[in-house]
């Protein structure tokens, strides 16, 4: 009996993977999206000739996203009120100078006219805009997903009182596993976990290892992960506001 050929197995690709069973309409959707935010950023009269070079070098809508998030209209951020009290300066000397002292620095801002009463709140105000100018970095931005992808893990948790409740997923009472490694519909049921409020979750966990990452082994029947080329972006709500 001649041996069958033995079917490939299906793996996921991360969000930002080149390969695409719908190539041409992946690249026809980015350069339409491409589009979109130079007109956006352009009507706001932000379009520098380093912005328009950046957002046509973008080759995945993950960086273009990226490198548009600052320009998207949001609503007052508490970076926003902290700049509007002069704050600014005290967060850019606290990232330039780690030799200051954050308390005595601080103390210069105080200002009861914008709500800054004490150090404490010139601080917290700092500290909003210093962690919203990372989150707004696209270089750091896929710095971080490249090194979650490759140096992470996703741990989970059976939340308190939940562990009748969410017996379906006692699998994953206590799991930690690297997400480069895990099947499709193992990302799946921890999604569910979390919305049926029976699991909690920590995205990723740095970890170190004496061997490459390697994708996983996925049966054939499970649906790939979404996306296009490069390093991905798992869809967890953001955990800052």
């Amino acid at each position: 009996m001649p041996a069958t050929a033995r079917k490939p197995p299906v793996r996921w690709t991360t969000p930002n993977s080149a390969t695409s069973t719908n190539g041409c309409a992946t690249s026809a959707s980015l350069a339409d999206r491409r589009r979109a935010v130079l007109e956006a950023i352009e009507t706001q009269g932000q379009l520098t000739p380093e912005l328009r070079k950046a957002i046509l070098a973008a080759d995945t809508k993950s960086r273009l996203e990226d490198i548009y998030l600052p320009f998207k209209s949001k609503r007052r951020t508490k970076a926003q009120i902290a700049r509007e009290a002069g704050l600014e300066p005290l967060a850019d000397a606290l990232l330039k100078r780690p030799d200051l002292d954050p308390e005595r620095e601080a103390d210069k801002y105080v200002n009861t006219e914008h709500s800054i009463g004490d150090p404490a709140a010139a601080l917290a105000g700092a500290r909003a805009i210093l962690v919203e100018k990372a989150a707004q970095d696209p270089d750091l931005a896929a710095n971080l997903r490249d090194r979650m992808w490759t140096q992470g893990r996703m741990v989970s948790r059976v939340k308190k009182g939940k562990e009748t409740e969410g017996q379906k997923f006692a699998d994953y009472f206590a799991f930690a596993q690297a997400p480069d490694r895990m099947p499709s519909h193992r990302v799946l049921a921890l999604f569910r976990g979390r919305r049926t409020t029976s699991l909690s979750w920590t995205s990723l966990k740095p970890i170190h290892r004496t061997t490459p990452p390697s994708p996983p082994p996925v049966p054939a029947t499970s649906p790939q992960w979404p996306g296009s080329s490069g390093s991905p972006t798992m869809a967890v709500p953001p955990t800052h506001g």
